[in-house]
């Protein structure tokens, strides 16, 4: 653990994170995409784990990033400005390619498992 342990805290708040997406993702496109509360609340929890993701990417150590350098760190970030910044030009079908494809990407080239259960420490 470093000195502080900001990295590893960063670490543990993106495998959070990956958990909830994960479990978005597995309730299928049909129900992301569907016009309810239920389809709303998974679209904005979506938007929301993405954008703590990247903005947990931010504080890794410089080194470890560097380890990982297949990973897109600046296309990491660029979407949680996207998300962030410019909430209404979000294409949902871009945030469920991020759930379904990117993210499991970003889990194989880091090793950062999903938690399994990223609701425990709520």
């Amino acid at each position: 653990m470093t000195s502080d342990g900001r990295h590893e805290r960063k670490l543990r708040d993106i495998s959070r994170q990956l958990g909830i997406c994960r479990m978005i993702a597995d309730e299928g496109y049909e129900a992301f995409v569907s016009r309810s509360p239920a389809g709303l609340t998974n679209r904005y929890a979506a938007e929301r784990a993405i954008e703590i993701i990247a903005e947990a990417t931010r504080g890794l150590d410089e080194d470890w990033k560097a380890e990982h350098s297949k990973v897109p760190w600046r296309r990491i970030y660029d979407m949680r400005n996207l998300l962030s910044h410019e909430y209404g030009r979000v294409d949902y079908d871009v945030v469920w390619n991020v759930l379904t494809a990117k993210l499991p990407e970003f889990v194989q080239q880091t090793g950062v498992e999903p938690e399994t259960d990223p609701y425990s420490e709520l």
